[in-house]
């Protein structure tokens, strides 16, 4: 009479589990596309991508700036003034 009880309880347990693995299934695979990184697009910064080709700065710029704008000011005091500061003076 056990033996005949557990097949029937273990089967009750089988299509349990299989209902809650699915459920979690669903909801992990949700969680997991919020959580991860956008692909690298255009609409990505130069400095997300790695392999950005390097540029020219362009004429009369003096200094490479934090967000990857350049900067023509002449003077420290102004260079890169809201663009995440000087990342690098150019000569």
């Amino acid at each position: 009479m056990n033996s005949v009880a557990n097949t029937v309880s273990n089967a009750a347990n089988t299509v349990s589990n299989m209902a809650s693995n699915a459920v979690n299934t669903v909801s992990n695979a949700v969680s997991n596309t919020t959580s991860n990184k956008a692909a690298n697009t255009a609409a990505n910064t130069k400095a997300d991508n790695k392999n950005a080709k390097i540029e020219k700065p362009p004429a009369g710029a003096t200094a490479l700036c934090g967000d990857g704008t350049y900067s023509d000011s002449k003077t420290a005091q102004g260079q890169c003034s809201g663009h995440g500061g000087v990342k690098k003076k150019l000569p």
